[in-house]
């Protein structure tokens, strides 16, 4: 089941970003640390009804959050004006590698859709290459690049 976040879920949204750091950090990808994501930006996406999770067994097993925020996205080569930005897609760790972050990608995609936006835009970091393939496998086309904090992102974009 995937569904909007609500704020009992902010912890448990917040454990599986934290897993994700570790076990990235332990592959080499520091994407994101203990600064970032924290427990603030997870519990504003909730209030501001942007997160949404998967729910597996009453436990949260993906979140991501839709939303138009694209401040660092001016290096981008866009093709598309209409458009709607995930943000922080992840995967608990326990439910990695079992097709959920497809899936997640999926139902996201098509709550833009829904929303009446055409495109999707989607920063990620290029040593994720997990992520790297399953935005390229599903379609999404490198438009640029952004520095952040931890380094070059690369910038996505996929018509609807």
């Amino acid at each position: 089941m995937i569904r909007k976040a609500i704020l009992n879920d902010v912890k448990n949204i917040f454990d599986v970003y934290l897993n994700a750091v570790t076990k990235l950090k332990k592959e080499g990808i520091e994407q994101w640390d203990e600064i970032y994501p924290d427990i603030n930006t997870v519990k504003n996406d909730v209030q501001k009804g942007e997160m949404y999770v998967m729910v597996i067994n009453g436990h949260i097993a993906a979140a991501g959050v839709i939303n138009d925020y694209t401040e660092d996205y001016e290096n981008g080569n866009w093709k598309y004006d209409d458009y709607r930005v995930i943000h922080r897609l992840c995967v608990n760790t326990y439910y990695q590698n079992m097709g959920f972050g497809k899936k997640m990608l999926e139902y996201i995609e098509d709550e833009i859709k829904k929303m009446g936006f055409k495109s999707v835009r989607i920063d990620v970091f290029p040593k994720n290459t997990v992520a790297v393939n399953m935005y390229e496998n599903a379609g999404y086309k490198c438009v640029g690049r952004v520095e952040y904090r931890k380094g070059t992102f690369l910038l996505y974009e996929k018509p609807l």
